[in-house]
C-alpha cells in the first residue's frame, strides 16, 4: 500500500495517540520530525494513513427483513481480514488450534448523522463483535434498530468462513 506495510501506517496511526497526538493530521505536523529519528521505525505521512482506512471501508448493505424493514449492514471485509492476519502474524492466534468462541452485540450509543434508535432507547449501533480468548476477530457493524437476531446466521457464517480460511 503505496510503499508501505499495514503493519507500518497501523504504527504511525498508533504513534499520533501514543505520542499525545489528537487527530490523524498531527503525525505529519507535529510527530514527523521526531519519529524520524528513529533507525528502523517508517512512518508515514498522515494522506498515507487516511488512504489506507479508506482501502480498508467497505461499502454498506442494505438488507430487508420479511416485515419490510431496511437495515445497513457493513460487514467490513477487508478489515476484519487484516484483523485476523494480524493476531495471527503476532502469535496471538495460531492456526490449527482449538479455541472458544463468543459473538455479542454491542450498543454503542452515539449521535452520528446515520445513527438509529434501538430498543435501549438512545441512539447508536449495534455491531455483532467476534471474540476468542479476549481478542476481537470480527466486527459487523449494522443499525442501532436492528433485531440482535435478524442475519445474525449470516454473520456468523461469514466470520467463521474467514477464520477457517486461516486455518483458526
Amino acid at each position: 500500500m503505496f510503499g508501505y506495510q499495514y503493519s507500518e501506517i497501523l504504527r504511525s496511526l498508533m504513534c499520533v495517540y501514543l505520542c499525545g497526538g489528537s487527530c490523524i493530521e498531527d503525525v505529519t505536523t507535529h510527530l514527523m520530525k521526531h519519529l524520524s529519528l528513529h533507525p528502523t521505525l517508517r512512518t508515514c505521512s498522515a494522506d498515507t494513513i487516511l488512504r489506507a482506512i479508506e482501502e480498508l471501508t467497505f461499502k454498506s448493505i442494505t438488507y430487508k427483513s420479511a416485515s419490510g424493514n431496511s437495515y445497513d449492514f457493513n460487514t467490513a471485509d477487508k478489515m476484519n481480514c487484516l484483523l485476523i492476519k494480524a493476531l495471527l502474524a503476532t502469535g496471538q492466534l495460531k492456526s490449527g488450534q482449538e479455541y472458544d468462541f463468543d459473538f455479542d452485540h454491542q450498543f454503542i450509543e452515539t449521535e452520528k448523522y446515520d445513527a438509529k434508535p434501538n430498543y435501549k432507547k438512545f441512539l447508536g449501533y449495534s455491531p455483532g463483535v467476534a471474540v476468542i480468548n479476549d481478542m476481537i476477530v470480527g466486527i459487523e457493524n449494522r443499525d442501532g434498530n436492528t433485531n440482535v437476531r435478524f442475519n445474525q446466521r449470516e454473520t456468523l457464517e461469514r466470520i467463521f468462513k474467514r477464520l477457517e480460511a486461516s486455518e483458526v
